[in-house]
């Protein structure tokens, strides 16, 4: 009743050093989903939400039923059974796993105040108002606000590395009781009070409440009063205080919810094919249902049968039951598994995959589920961040504009990217960070004509002459005040170097790190803060630390004197440096948050004035500027500056102060600020208009502009992935004009492509743009949309996302090759890409590094997390992660593609082999009545699934590869297949059944035709289980070289595995003949004694598999898909270099490079698993050529060939490598003949191996294996391109025929 009645409450109320009231949880945790009583039925009944096992459970329990079924009931269970207990078993040890870790987490030790001392007490036995101390490097338990901390006012070090990820530290604040912290050094004794606070929740940085001790007013406390649980405190010796949520309601494990359930396309396609099997299942049992009434309605007669005395309808409806169990391995009880073992063995190559590994920050690829494998290879749309992720999130102080003018002369990225598009070839980024000689001169006051590297930009905007001391007196207190709000405006901390401080030393104090000799350190929340922070020190502005309340800022004296001015606090005596410690108390810090988009810091300077330090977004700054303080000149040359950075690609902020003109003011303002603060309701939003108060009538002081390099690969990895056919895009909280630079930087955009944007705040010119758009693009062939780009501002996405508009907008978007959105906010992020996945069939890819990118991450189908600089959020709640955004092409071509073409396979050929298999059943009945009857040993039906065909298609899964890793990375056109999703449809999976079909067909009509005379020794004809022998060995046999034949990659262990299925299928026979099956035995004795029958398991295969290969060969000759021309090209390629080198080691005396022969065949295994023997045919070719001095790039593609002239060529060519042959060996001492004899050879186009169906593709397209952007789509565009080159080949083949004696240098293979 009390926890109903605390639960109704606004408020949790926690009292102090006294027994609680209300109940609370205990700090038990426990993360397993099953307990010992739960685990069987919780167990069973998430496994049989599966259709297929419900299936078979129905299909078990009709066997049971005497009479239905003419096979062994546990034959059908036995299989269930066994899937089941295979995924218990799985789903028990990861509970163990997760059991095993809660019992350590609930078994540590922390120290809680027991009366009179600290007393070492368990996890789980800490209870919410305990006293806990968490000394330094310790975890802490629960949720605490802190009470006490040593260090200088009440501050700590903190590190969330276990709850975000970050390595940052943060500082914490002990609670204040009118401004000063409490003494608790000797522990919380005779401490009572009651505490008000926000009910457990999940938000992580959001914290209200109001404290009540004993003689004092109500103290507020908000998030940086509370230390949240598993964090780790860092450079304080201890900290006390009190618990406030403890176990499932502290704020970590309220975060620690279940991510949302992806289903991938082919999950989706699975139960579709399911649906289908079953449909045709039904069909064949009706069939025969129908027809054994027939029967039994046509031998009335037939004495022997007693058919008179059945009633037709009542066995056909029983022969319909029975036919349902004959056949119901036509939907493979096996499969679920296998896919599961095929895509735990692909996790493993991705996470071993070495060219995903980042040596820099020791990252390896992470693949944190292996469900989403095969979407990896059918993306449609990648949905990317830009900060952090397309860049390196390292920011760079690089130029800044103050008082109107602009220092900084370096060149960025960006700009050298937009200098090298506009003509100069020769543009470079300087790559240095901020460099601006006149700057420092002002500051230094330098005579003007002592700096040589002025800026012209120094002297400006009114500037009357180089010897105008007033207005450098102006720039230099501009200059001043700037790099002061830099210092100070900020939430860094200083620190000593790793490794700078003696060993044993312990934690450095304050003072130690004030006093310390050399640089410090920055640990901030954001890299933006930190690098401006830096900034400022190398200027001469250092933050060495706090002191108490105060910033202590190291700067020149004379630069200090501002600071001074006007106060009875002498100027401190400066060091031999002529530096002073300037400290300022800072009296609120006004935090930065998503909605205000600002930070500020109020201080007290030493002259005792009261002075607000803010910066933040331009957008947010400018309207908070005052009228009467600011210049419009100032202002416009400094709007027109952060545009020009803008469109440097540079990142801008602008800073701003004012001074409080009375104390009374402060104090009023004050008061509501401490009174926003004591509110529990509604605190927050309380806070910030308070505070939004005094960030009024600001002086503006300039702007930043920091750099933010791109990721190195990040320009090839994004053309690459348009060349797939992927859209790629950016929503990025920048400028429009960054945003766009970005693009052109990293190749999204290019001066081919039409850009259009869409912005504004007018809801009826959005609408205008939008309809105007869709015109445009209703009169654009679809060939052509991927050179279309369209830029989204976040002011007009919000109109667009809207119920009004939002088909018109993604009808326009969807077409775009690129689009980028600006200004966009994290919940909009997810906006977009829930539109599109919500729309439209697509499968989707969201990528992103920070905690703000969260929600779009879950909201795609497949989340892709960048471990960099803003923690680990966004990778914790991805499903794969790495360190580089240019790993995601290999993600995508290489392991998506390989894995998204392997599961097909695995779900097509699996139900193949079950309808060759089960089918032979069907055929059967045509000859014992429609019974039911089988033919087969009813274990051999199980064990058909279970232990003769299920190895191969598991190596094929695991295993196989249609070209070498690093060349489907390099060959965008393979991933079109399965963008468009193409592999697994329900026509293909329909065309492999009736394959199936078939092949069962065959298999039972050859057998009968061949057996229907044999007798055995006795005189008597072979019986049932003879011919069932014989039919099953067949379809094994069939089904596997089916397979086998499917290989692109074959080795050792490809024909080991499929010899040993075929096999084992021998020995489990051999093991029933013998006598294990009394039914059975003597059979296959008999098989074996029979030469039909050893005829028969060859002859029956190869005619199952002439027509599917023979239709195969015809539409490779007249209809190739793109993957066959690049796997054709791709086999002539290789044999192409082993001959040309072959020819060089005969012409030059040159010895091949080793390993060469055997690189041909290396298997995936290595080329995925990270040995150090993973070397490519390309990297040895190319260091062969450069010991030949020849250059590889030069012949990169074969050109056309006149097929007219082709057997003359062929002679030529003969010729010629008999002239090469002679004149080496003839000359074999002189080094200019071996040159000569060396160029021959190299000219030689190896046709001898090349097949015709190359020849004739190249003669067809005109373009042999060279592949442009207009074969990556689809099917359609490679004919269309074709066509397209018919004529242009004619004209090609008229030119090689008449420039014959020069032929054959354009016949170098690639």
């Amino acid at each position: 009743m009390s926890k109903n009645i605390q639960d109704a409450s606004p408020f949790r109320e926690i009292l102090i050093g006294e027994p609680q009231v209300f109940p609370f949880k205990n700090n038990f945790v426990s993360t397993t989903k099953y307990s010992p009583l739960t685990f069987v039925p919780m167990n069973l009944f998430g496994q049989f939400r599966r259709v297929a096992n419900v299936y078979f459970l129905l299909i078990a329990i009709l066997q049971l039923i005497p009479g239905l079924s003419t096979l062994n009931p546990v034959t059908s269970i036995l299989p269930l059974v066994f899937v089941i207990v295979v995924t218990m078993i799985k789903d028990l040890l990861e509970d163990l796993r997760r059991h095993s870790s809660d019992c350590k987490a609930n078994s540590k030790m922390s120290l809680v105040w027991q009366g009179e001392e600290f007393v070492q007490t368990q996890w789980k036995d800490i209870r919410v108002g305990d006293f806990v101390k968490v000394e330094c490097d310790d975890l802490v338990p629960a949720d605490i606000v802190i009470l006490y901390s040593p260090l200088d006012n009440g501050a700590c070090n903190i590190e969330t590395t276990n709850l975000d990820g970050e390595t940052n530290l943060k500082t914490k604040q002990a609670i204040q009781v009118n401004g000063t912290g409490l003494d608790l050094e000797q522990g919380p004794k005779g401490l009572k009070g009651k505490m008000l606070c926000d009910h457990p929740n999940p938000h992580l940085y959001v914290f209200g409440g109001s404290l009540s001790l004993d003689g004092t007013n109500n103290i507020p406390i908000d998030n940086s009063n509370v230390i949240l649980r598993s964090c780790s405190l860092r450079n304080t010796a201890f900290v006390i205080g009190f618990v406030v949520y403890t176990g499932h309601e502290t704020k970590i494990m309220k975060n620690s919810g279940k991510s949302p359930i992806k289903q991938t396309k082919l999950e989706k396609l699975l139960n579709v094919f399911v649906y289908i099997a079953f449909a045709f299942q039904i069909l064949f049992c009706l069939f025969c249902a129908i027809m054994c009434g027939i029967f039994y309605l046509r031998v009335k007669d037939h004495w022997y049968l007693k058919a008179a005395e059945e009633n037709a309808g009542a066995k056909g409806a029983i022969s319909f039951l029975t036919h349902i169990i004959l056949y119901n391995t036509l939907i493979p009880i096996s499969l679920y598994v296998t896919l599961e073992v095929v895509k735990l063995g692909q996790v493993l190559f991705i996470n071993n995959d070495r060219r995903m590994y980042d040596p820099k920050s020791d990252t390896r690829a992470n693949a944190r589920t292996s469900n989403l494998n095969e979407s990896l290879g059918m993306i449609e749309y990648v949905f990317s961040d830009k900060t952090g992720t397309l860049t390196q999130n390292v920011m760079e102080f690089f130029k800044c504009s103050i008082g109107g003018k602009m220092y900084g002369k370096g060149i960025s990225e960006i700009k050298a990217a937009e200098m090298r598009r506009n003509g100069i070839k020769d543009a470079k980024p300087t790559g240095r960070g901020f460099e601006d000689d006149s700057l420092m001169a002002i500051l230094n006051k330098e005579d003007s004509g002592r700096s040589e590297g002025l800026s012209s930009n120094a002297n400006q905007d009114g500037e009357k002459g180089k010897g105008n001391i007033s207005e450098r007196d102006k720039d230099r207190n501009n200059i001043i005040s700037f790099f002061t709000n830099l210092s100070v405006c900020h939430t860094c901390l200083a620190e000593i170097p790793k490794g700078k401080r003696p060993a044993g030393s312990g934690t450095p104090t304050s003072e130690e790190i004030i006093m310390y000799p050399g640089k410090l350190v920055y640990k901030a929340a954001s890299p933006d803060e930190g690098a401006l922070v830096d900034a400022a020190a190398n200027i001469g502005f250092e933050f060495r630390g706090c002191e108490k309340r105060n910033y202590v800022v190291r700067m020149k004296a004379d630069a200090a004197m501002e600071l001074y001015k006007g106060g009875t606090t002498p100027l401190p005596t400066p060091d031999e440096n002529g530096k002073v410690d300037v400290r300022i108390e800072v009296l609120y810090v006004l935090e930065f948050n998503s909605d205000r988009k600002r930070n500020s810091e109020i201080v007290r300077l030493p002259n005792g004035k009261v002075r607000v330090y803010s910066k933040g977004a331009d957008a947010t700054m400018i309207p908070l500027l005052s009228k009467e303080k600011t210049d419009d000149a100032v202002l416009q040359a400094t709007l027109d500056h952060m545009r020009e950075y803008a469109s440097e690609g540079l990142r801008t902020l602008v800073l701003a102060k004012r001074d409080i003109e009375s104390e009374e003011e402060f104090e009023k303002w004050e008061k509501k600020y401490q009174e926003a603060l004591n509110s529990i309701e509604d605190r927050q939003k309380r806070v910030d208009e308070v505070a939004a108060e005094i960030e009024i009538d600001l002086e503006l002081i300039g702007a930043t502009a920091i750099e933010d390099k791109l990721q190195e690969g990040v320009p090839d990895c994004i053309e690459v992935l348009r060349k797939a056919g992927i859209k790629v895009w950016v929503l990025t909280g920048d400028k429009q004009e960054t945003a766009i630079n970005i693009g052109f930087a990293c190749k999204l955009l290019t001066q081919e492509m039409q850009m259009m944007v869409i912005s504004g705040k007018d809801t009826q010119l959005i609408k205008k743009q939008i309809n105007e758009l869709a015109h445009v693009f209703a009169t654009i062939p679809a060939s052509h949309f991927m050179n279309y780009a369209l830029v989204i501002e976040g002011s007009a996405l919000t109109y667009c996302l809207s119920d009004e508009v939002i088909s018109e907008t993604l009808s326009v978007c969807m077409k775009c090759g690129v689009v980028i959105c600006c200004r966009v906010s994290p919940k909009q992020k997810a906006d977009v890409v829930g539109a599109i996945r919500d729309n439209s069939d697509s499968t989707t890819l969201s990528i992103g590094d920070g905690a703000n990118d969260v929600p779009m991450i879950q909201r795609a189908h497949v989340g892709v997390g960048i471990s960099g600089n803003e923690g680990m959020q966004a990778v914790m709640s991805s499903d794969y992660s790495f360190a580089q955004f240019r790993f995601l092409q290999r993600l995508l071509l290489v392991h998506g593609r390989m894995s998204y073409k392997r599961l097909s396979m695995v779900v097509l050929y699996s139900f193949y082999k079950n309808f060759a298999f089960t089918l032979t059943m069907f055929w059967n009945d045509w000859f014992n009545g429609f019974s039911g009857q089988s033919q087969y040993e009813s274990w051999f039906i199980s064990f058909f699934n279970l232990i003769f065909t299920v190895a191969p298609i598991v190596v094929y899964g695991l295993g196989d590869a249609e070209l070498r890793p690093n060349r489907m990375a390099k060959l965008p056109a393979t991933y079109a297949l399965g963008r468009l999703g193409r592999e697994a449809t329900p026509a293909t999976f329909v065309r492999w059944i009736l394959d199936g079909l078939w092949c069962s067909f065959v298999n039972f009509y050859v057998g009968m035709f061949m057996f229907e005379t044999l007798i055995q020794s006795d005189g008597k004809a072979e019986d049932i289980w003879f011919m069932g022998n014989a039919i099953i060995t067949a379809t094994i046999i069939t089904v596997t070289v089916r397979l086998f034949l499917e290989f692109n990659l074959v080795t050792w262990i490809h024909w080991l595995i499929v010899i040993l299925s075929v096999l084992s299928w021998f020995l489990v026979a051999i093991i029933f003949n013998a006598g294990l099956q009394p039914s059975l035995t003597g059979s296959f004795w008999r098989n074996f004694m029979s030469l039909t029958y050893w005829m028969y398991i060859i002859v029956s295969p190869i005619i199952c598999l002439i027509p599917p290969y023979a239709i195969r060969w015809i539409k490779r000759q007249f209809k190739p898909s793109v993957d066959n021309v690049i796997r054709e090209r791709e086999l002539i390629t290789r044999q192409s270099i082993m001959n040309k080198m072959k020819r060089l080691q005969n012409a030059k005396g040159i010895k091949q490079p080793a390993g060469l022969e055997d690189s041909l065949n290396v298997p995936l295994t290595k080329r995925l698993g990270g040995e150090e023997d993973d070397w490519e045919i390309d990297d040895i070719e190319t260091e062969f050529m450069k010991d030949v001095g020849f250059n590889i790039a030069e012949s990169a593609a074969p050109e056309p060939f006149n097929s007219s002239s082709l057997e003359e060529e062929n002679r030529t060519n003969e010729n010629q490598t008999k002239d090469s042959s002679s004149s080496s060996s003839s000359s074999s001492s002189a080094k200019s003949s071996a040159e000569t004899s060396a160029s021959s050879a190299l000219s030689m186009q190896p046709y001898e191996n090349r097949s015709r169906l190359s020849r004739r593709m190249t003669l067809r397209t005109g373009y042999a294996y060279t592949f442009t952007e207009d074969l990556i789509n689809t099917e359609e565009k490679y004919a269309a391109r074709a066509k397209m080159n018919e004529s242009t080949y004619s004209a090609s083949a008229s030119a090689s025929s008449s420039s014959s004696s020069s032929s054959s240098s354009n016949y170098l293979s690639a």
